[in-house]
């Protein structure tokens, strides 16, 4: 089943069954804002927070129609904080004001959104959060989310090859990651 809902507001989404939660940016078309473009990203559910996360934000955008780039005008964080944990919040080693936190609904969680730099940013807690990252530019858009922990999912083996592999900095590696249940699908 498929579901399409405009949130104007902070909200907690509860399902009886597993579900796949997506994110959408909206065009400019839709509000008139120059500095936007559509993204999708999948959401993190809350059994599959992390206590810590490492994340880069991009600095450049491609203009195909120009030979420059240019960076993002703007760049958030949408944190997903248990209510008792607001104050444990750090980004880059410094405390996120627990002013920022607003609560969601009755769901024992609150949310914030945290404007960025470009660079590496470390976000912790003293327990697992959500984080989604996202970004606006002229017409450009980017978003994704931190992470997932994968450790406390049942039966769940998650195996990467090679093991182990060197790489010179500034070139490319895949690694294949496969993450199989306890019947082996």
């Amino acid at each position: 089943k498929f579901v399409d809902v405009v949130l104007a507001a902070r909200s907690e989404i509860v399902a009886d069954k597993p579900i796949l939660v997506m994110q959408e940016a909206n065009g400019h078309d839709y509000d008139g804002n120059p500095d936007s473009d559509p993204f999708m990203m999948g959401l993190t559910p809350v059994e599959q927070y992390r206590a810590e996360y490492l994340l880069g934000i991009p600095l450049l955008v491609h203009d195909a129609d120009t030979p420059q780039q240019t960076a993002f005008k703007s760049h958030f964080a949408n944190l997903v904080v248990p209510v008792g944990s607001v104050g444990t919040v750090l980004l880059d080693g410094a405390q996120v004001q627990s002013s920022l936190f607003a609560p969601i609904g009755d769901s024992g969680y609150s949310g914030a959104q945290i404007p960025l730099t470009v660079g590496n940013h470390r976000f912790s807690a003293g327990a697992p959060i959500g984080v989604s990252i996202y970004g606006f530019h002229e017409a450009d858009s980017y978003g994704f989310n931190g992470g997932f922990a994968m450790s406390d999912l049942p039966g769940a083996a998650l195996s990467i090859a090679p093991v182990q592999s060197t790489q010179e900095t500034g070139t490319q590696r895949c690694v294949v990651g496969t993450v199989r249940t306890s019947s082996g699908e």
